[in-house]
């Protein structure tokens, strides 16, 4: 993760959602209605609108994670995002208009199974991220094609877009 994340006032014209960077609690509230799920004292779901919150110390967003397709927990949110993304975009889509990730690494869920002795971890995903000033972009993406229930999605396919403020970091 990055060094830290601090509230700030996003430009309109590279941030689409309905929710801003240090939006308090109360202003969340009234853009998404009350959360489907507290997960933990910082961190909101709003299942119905395709995003989870992620608070910092005192209540203002630090991070808005916005669910793909494969979440079948969450609608997908469809509309862009930021710098005119959306979630639905693939991979190759998000390199042309961010650039070349800064990193590329394993998906905390395969390396947290393999450090618990799991003995064939399939790896089927990736985190790819970005840093364009002032934001950090993360995506978790699917690297085979992967069947969950009766939907197939490819090789590239985003499962989540989290964006946060950067702070400090390369």
């Amino acid at each position: 993760m990055w060094l830290g994340v601090a509230a700030c006032s996003s430009r309109s014209s590279e941030w689409n959602l309905p929710i801003k960077l240090g939006a308090s609690k109360s202003e969340v509230y009234s853009a998404l209605g009350r959360p489907s799920n507290t997960v933990a004292e910082n961190v909101e779901w709003f299942q119905n609108s395709g995003l989870a919150i992620d608070y910092d110390p005192a209540g203002h967003v630090s991070t808005v994670i916005v669910h793909g397709q494969s979440n079948s927990g969450f609608i997908t949110y469809d509309k862009p995002v930021i710098y005119g993304l959306r979630v639905t975009d693939k991979l190759d889509r998000l390199s042309a208009v961010l650039g070349k990730p800064l990193s590329v690494e394993d998906d905390p869920v395969d390396t947290y199974l393999e450090s618990q002795g799991a003995k064939k971890v399939l790896k089927q995903s990736k985190i790819y991220k970005w840093r364009r000033q002032p934001y950090f972009i993360e995506a978790a993406v699917w690297i085979a094609d992967v069947t969950e229930g009766k939907k197939v999605y490819g090789a590239g396919t985003i499962k989540s877009l989290e964006i946060g403020k950067a702070v400090g970091g390369q």
